[in-house]
């Protein structure tokens, strides 16, 4: 009995996304010079037969967005995507998570941000 009050809780929490930022200013400098900032952003979802979102939505396209709003939200100027991983956890109680599987989408990326105004930028040629 108690196993069922949380249960509705716990799948619903299923269905979140959360996204991890370094701070630039801590960071050495990319390759080019310029400031970078690592973004990696997760979803996690529960989709129905393994490719319709039911609770949440960790299709990669969906997590790509919140990734790039992430990059935006700190001014970043240019995105690049460094690796994307789409985990299906069908297996974990076979056969319920055949019909309700849980999905984990991640997206790793590394952003151009601009200079501060009192530093200068990278060198143009």
């Amino acid at each position: 009995m108690t196993t069922r009050r949380w249960l509705v809780p716990a799948v619903l929490a299923c269905a979140c996304t959360t996204t991890y930022t370094t701070d630039p200013d801590r960071s050495l400098p990319g390759p080019d010079g310029r400031r970078v900032m690592h973004i990696n952003t997760e979803t996690f979802a529960i989709h129905f037969a393994l490719t319709l979102p039911f609770i949440g939505n960790a299709k990669l396209q969906r997590t790509h967005d919140r990734m790039t709003e992430a990059a935006r939200a700190a001014g970043a100027r240019n995105v690049e995507v460094v690796s994307s991983k789409i985990s299906s956890y069908w297996y974990a109680v076979f056969p319920l998570t055949l019909l309700f599987t849980p999905v984990q989408t991640r997206v790793v990326a590394n952003a151009e941000v601009p200079a501060g105004e009192d530093e200068p930028g990278p060198a143009e040629e």
